[in-house]
């Protein structure tokens, strides 16, 4: 989704920033858009407001349907009538007794030992916000706040442009989209269209959460991948500075806390003891990807944190080059 915020008098005599934002599907682009959105208090239309109501009923109802099929997977027993409750999962249909079918099939044993051996996968991470707030998705006249809108996951199928006025210039946020037919078009947008600056977007509490697009790697490595087919094959540097948003440390930090061997499991070569430390270390590979001469900055974020986000515009700001104001 973009928005184009309408420009005052003041507005429409500065010029611009474009800013380019890439980083693999799940990095949270779309999610730090969202918060910039907000930052500046540009509202959501009805329409807007109405496609992400469907969006988190979709969402509830497939990764249900997802652990359904892992319950057979592991030869799991629903309880009592929650086998008829799952049939109609496999609908995929939203009424009015989709809130009561869900909220029973939650309780079910089977689903919690579903759950607790797949929760580790990107996509289930904001099931346990949305179900705990069954009872206000199913009101008829719900409408979606702003902790529904960060936490809720929209494929960007097509560029998006995003727009906000700071410093008397115009701040356009492109956002190319992650997935890996979208990643194919990254090469031609950037020869073709002119950027001031370069997001990229990198979620490092992924470093060992399987891909799904290809399970023998990570998420973590998929977008090193990324990053390396996209600069690592040629000893030019961007003629841009690249900035890359760190992502996710309020996941990552208490992640790598609870068990820094899964860290050292994923990176052999870390010799560090602190989250820092591990950080440091994705940073330095970051670093080696990138053609000498690269000018590069990074920004820890999480994008479901509103200071945290407002930080993170300061230094896109702070590192980004300021064309010339036109007079």
């Amino acid at each position: 989704m973009g928005c184009v915020s309408s420009k005052t008098t003041e507005q429409s005599a500065s010029t611009e920033c474009r800013c380019c934002i890439l980083g693999i599907a799940g990095s949270g682009k779309s999610t730090y858009v969202k918060q910039l959105r907000m930052l500046h208090n540009q509202e959501w239309s009805s329409i807007e407001l109405d496609d992400i109501a469907t969006m988190i009923q979709l969402y509830l109802l497939q990764r249900m349907k997802e652990i359904l099929d892992h319950i057979k997977i592991m030869s799991l027993e629903l309880e009592g009538p929650n086998l008829k409750h799952s049939r109609t999962i496999y609908l995929q249909l939203w009424d009015e007794r989709s809130h009561h079918v869900l909220g029973e099939l939650w309780k079910d044993p089977a689903v919690s030992k579903s759950l607790q051996s797949i929760s580790g996968e990107a996509r289930f991470q904001m099931l346990p916000y949305f179900m705990g707030r069954l009872d206000v998705l199913a009101q008829p006249n719900y409408r979606p706040t702003t902790e529904d809108i960060l936490r809720t996951r929209m494929r960007t199928s097509t560029v998006s442009l995003t727009s906000v006025f700071a410093d008397k210039l115009m701040w356009n946020f492109i956002d190319c989209g992650g997935q890996k037919n979208e990643r194919a078009k990254w090469p031609k947008i950037l020869s073709s269209e002119s950027f001031d600056v370069i997001l990229y977007c990198v979620a490092v509490d992924e470093y060992n959460t399987p891909s799904t697009e290809d399970p023998s790697k990570t998420n973590l490595q998929v977008s090193l991948l990324a990053l390396s087919s996209l600069f690592g094959w040629t000893p030019q540097a961007p003629r841009m500075p690249i900035i890359f948003l760190l992502n996710k440390i309020d996941a990552f930090t208490p992640k790598f806390d609870h068990n820094p061997s899964t860290f050292k499991k994923a990176f052999p070569e870390f010799e560090g003891k602190t989250s820092q430390d591990a950080l440091k270390l994705i940073e330095s590979i970051l670093r080696k990807t990138m053609p000498d001469g690269s000018i590069l900055h990074f920004i820890q974020l999480s994008a479901l944190d509103l200071d945290l986000s407002r930080a993170a515009f300061d230094g896109i700001r702070e590192n980004s080059p300021r064309p010339q104001l036109v007079l």
